[in-house]
């Protein structure tokens, strides 16, 4: 009867430890996750709100250099304003035949009729992974162009390096249709999850 009895009271204290520290595990990890996605979300909220705002009061030519000062200011460093008749201006090398209407980025924010962040993308030169945020300039009704701001998913791959809930655990990123957006393994980056 005492073998049975402190057989069994070790079974259900073993059951309760194990329980406790299942849902404190689970717990933490769910904080970090929360956490760390909070991260990314703000950073990608200040692009876009960047971007968002240059959109709305860029003029014609952009006189006053509104789309270089936005890239220098939040983190942009190749930024391009196309516009309908499809003249440009682009921080980045860009070919003289450049057509800024014909290109993904311009085509998607006049499709959506608002800001949209284009899926990531590596530049043909560095190779270094890219989203751009786009927003159309609306004038008088009218779409008169699109504002681009390409940045490096850096800021991203800084914030996953520094999730370590345990020793040997890590983090990436990955889009709603399984597409690695970023991972601590740069040859992983923009390939299936699976």
């Amino acid at each position: 009867t005492v073998v049975g009895a402190l057989t069994l009271s070790g079974l259900i204290t073993y059951q309760i430890v194990r329980d406790n520290m299942m849902s404190t595990i689970a717990a933490t990890l769910n904080a970090v996750a929360s956490g760390n996605a909070s991260a990314i979300e703000r950073w990608s909220a200040d692009k876009a709100q960047a971007v968002d705002a240059t959109a709305k009061v860029v003029e014609k030519g952009d006189p006053r250099g509104l789309t270089k000062l936005m890239g220098e200011t939040n983190g942009f460093p190749i930024t391009t304003i196309g516009w309908s008749d499809k003249t440009f201006f682009s921080t980045t090398k860009t070919a003289a035949d450049y057509d800024p209407t014909a290109r993904p980025w311009y085509k998607s924010a006049v499709a959506a009729g608002k800001l949209t962040v284009t899926k990531p993308y590596g530049d043909s030169t560095t190779g270094v992974l890219y989203v751009a945020f786009t927003a159309p300039m609306i004038r008088n009704g009218q779409t008169a162009g699109v504002l681009s701001g390409a940045v490096p998913l850096d800021g991203v791959k800084d914030i996953i390096k520094a999730i370590h809930p345990t020793p040997s655990s890590s983090a990436f990123v990955v889009a709603t249709d399984g597409q690695v957006i970023s991972h601590l393994n740069d040859k992983l980056a923009l390939k299936p999850s699976t």
